[in-house]
């Protein structure tokens, strides 16, 4: 399967090698609770995560969710 990128989308996405999966991991679920305010039920659907995988995720990269 041939897909056809532009400079823009590559750009987006980190240099290889700059960043590892749980890097990618983690910044995406923070960025999931700043676009959704922090609302956990939405950034796990989002995420396709249940809740309870979701708040695993939350231990494994040490992130603190406010109330």
């Amino acid at each position: 399967m041939d897909m056809d990128v532009s400079d823009d989308q590559r750009d987006a996405l980190p240099h290889v090698g700059s960043m590892t999966i749980d890097d990618i991991e983690k910044a995406m679920i923070i960025k999931a609770l700043r676009f959704y305010d922090n609302n956990i039920s939405r950034v796990a659907e989002a995420l396709g995560l249940s809740r309870a995988a979701l708040y695993r995720r939350f231990e494994k990269h040490d992130i603190k969710v406010e109330d």
